[in-house]
């Protein structure tokens, strides 16, 4: 475990070494911690047990803190966590602590009830703020009952998946989490963070719609940041530098521009390209529509899908067929449909 109760204060191994750098920071701070250990001042922060400082071989672990061996038999199930999640756990500490010097960033803080949080801090107003960081296969429903635990009683929580330096589309598409996420909410920024280089990606959900509204592309907008350009506020926003939605916001409406301007240079190429259809329609002074069987429909409809992508074979067919084609009302709808008119 990383930290311990030393009357009724906390102490966290972090204090006392660097597990990045591989220094110490307080060699008089860890002179203490060792006395007090021999004292059993130093406490269990889940069972109140007495525990060790142990710092020997730094190569092959980080320093912690350990239950003393009671004859073999330990009760408490206290965590122990990964030295990955160590070294990341204190760039977010350190990175917290650089942001606001004034506060005292709590780690492994029990935030409510018994929910504990990676790292917490409160400013002078009450204001609360969690930062949690989280491996790659991160379930959603404990996300998200935590997450609606601690906007409940106001705290505002910032979530970090750890990921490696290179993330594209096909990355995120392998994350069930992110697709979760991004359907559940709006507003929220996915985060994830490469420990080695102290980067991290930012990730939003784009939807590009047409003229009517109907969504007809879907994409994934990332911008990766140096992790000193990236402000975690207790608002539960984020300030980041360039600012993310802005670039999100500017992307999205390029292209959605561009997606117009081409749906209405398709529209108008179909129109030209099914004129002689399109006037026979109108010639046909058809109101009701003869009734049509339902196979017939079926074959028009995959005929039509077919042609407003782009499928010649379907356009020739629709060609060939333009008499038939307008003697059915229904068929016409799917015409009017097809070029983008409107009855």
């Amino acid at each position: 475990m990383q930290k311990c109760i030393w009357l009724d204060e906390e102490v966290c191994a972090f204090d006392i070494y660097d597990p990045i750098k591989r220094i110490v920071l307080d060699k008089e701070l860890e002179i203490k911690v060792r006395a007090a250990a021999k004292r059993n001042e130093l406490l269990c922060p889940l069972c109140k047990e007495p525990v060790l400082f142990r710092m020997r071989d730094v190569n092959k672990r980080k320093p912690h803190f350990a239950h003393k061996n009671n004859n073999g038999y330990r009760k408490c199930s206290y965590n122990e966590e990964t030295e990955e999640h160590i070294e990341g756990i204190f760039i977010l500490k350190k990175h917290l602590e650089w942001m606001y010097p004034q506060y005292k960033v709590r780690y492994k803080f029990n935030s409510y009830g018994k929910l504990y949080s990676d790292l917490y801090i409160e400013d002078e107003n009450g204001n609360k703020m969690a930062i949690e960081y989280e491996r790659q296969d991160l379930d959603f429903e404990y996300w998200k009952r935590k997450h609606e635990v601690l906007n409940k009683n106001n705290i505002k929580d910032f979530w970090l998946i750890k990921c490696p330096e290179e993330v594209d589309n096909q990355y995120l598409d392998d994350l069930s989490f992110f697709k979760r996420y991004i359907d559940y909410t709006e507003d929220m920024n996915l985060m994830m963070i490469n420990i080695e280089t102290e980067r991290v990606l930012l990730s939003k959900g784009m939807e590009i719609k047409d003229v009517n509204g109907k969504i007809i592309e879907q994409k994934v907008f990332q911008k990766w940041y140096k992790l000193n350009d990236v402000k975690f506020q207790f608002d539960g926003s984020l300030l980041t530098e360039p600012d993310f939605k802005k670039l999100f916001n500017e992307k999205l409406e390029s292209y959605q521009d561009g997606m117009l301007k081409n749906e209405i240079k398709m529209k108008n190429e179909r129109i030209s390209q099914f004129k002689e259809l399109y006037d026979s329609i109108l010639q046909s002074g058809i109101n009701s529509g003869i009734p049509i069987k339902d196979h017939m429909r079926e074959y028009y409809t995959d005929l039509f899908t077919r042609a407003k992508r782009g499928d010649k074979k379907a356009m020739e067919t629709l060609m060939k067929d333009s008499k038939r084609v307008s003697r059915y009302g229904i068929i016409r709808e799917l015409l009017y449909d097809f070029l983008g008119l409107n009855q």
